[in-house]
């Protein structure tokens, strides 16, 4: 004799599977955010292998924000940029951030630095920022800016090359967050994660959003932005 499940039964079963995937469905978002992060260090640790060959074959110096590259006048991040020569990446890839300039958990929320350029329609173009402390900048007049050597800055695995940003770049006195964009975009896991390259080289992941979102902790600006030299 065929048996059928009782009402009761189905509802006990619906509601093991309910409690299943209220389990599973954040673990498995959790899991999809942590693949992005990675990938997104990745590209933090390109970004800065790519500093440290301009290091090597530009005497010391480190990468400019600006006016360096196929073209000069351009941003860092620019298509005519050193970066994106160096990185071969192609102009489209390029334009929609699915390079090493694009951070797979940045989201369309129209935070950003200044307006696109020609060609670009996505937010993720705008995903990293350059420490200009840490750089320098040929486009400005201000001796604090000027090129800097690498072999000049003191604890070079302690400042900031390259981070999180709904930007493209950021100076000591600038850095926290705006009412139009982050300079420093604590983006990944709930909001509350930096990814980071350093002036050395490597990469990690910085959990002190309340410190880099107080304009009025010098200390954290002093340690992490505020290049000293030797």
């Amino acid at each position: 004799m065929k048996k059928h499940f009782t009402l009761i039964e189905l509802l006990v079963v619906i509601a093991i599977i309910a409690i299943l995937a209220s389990i599973l469905i954040p673990a498995l978002q959790s899991a999809k955010e942590r693949s992005r992060s990675i990938s997104c260090l990745n590209n933090l640790k390109q970004l800065g292998m790519a500093n440290s060959f301009y290091v090597d074959s530009y005497d010391g110096f480190m990468m400019p924000r600006n006016a360096v590259g196929q073209k000069s006048g351009y941003n860092w991040n620019s298509i005519y940029s050193w970066m994106c020569k160096y990185l071969k990446a192609s102009k489209a890839s390029w334009f929609a951030g699915t390079s090493f300039n694009g951070c797979p958990s940045r989201t369309e929320n129209n935070r950003k630095q200044g307006s696109f350029p020609g060609g670009v329609t996505t937010h993720r173009y705008f995903s990293y920022a350059i420490n200009v402390d840490s750089h320098g900048d040929l486009s400005v007049t201000d001796a604090r800016y000027k090129p800097v050597k690498i072999g000049k800055i003191r604890n070079p695995s302690k400042f900031f090359s390259f981070t999180d940003s709904e930007g493209s770049y950021f100076y000591n006195y600038d850095y926290y967050k705006t009412d139009t964009y982050n300079r420093l975009d604590y983006r990944h896991n709930g909001n509350s994660v930096m990814n980071v390259s350093y002036v050395d080289g490597h990469a990690d992941s910085r959990f002190d959003l309340e410190r880099a979102r107080n304009k009025n902790d010098i200390a954290f600006r002093d340690e992490f932005i505020y290049v000293r030299f030797r």
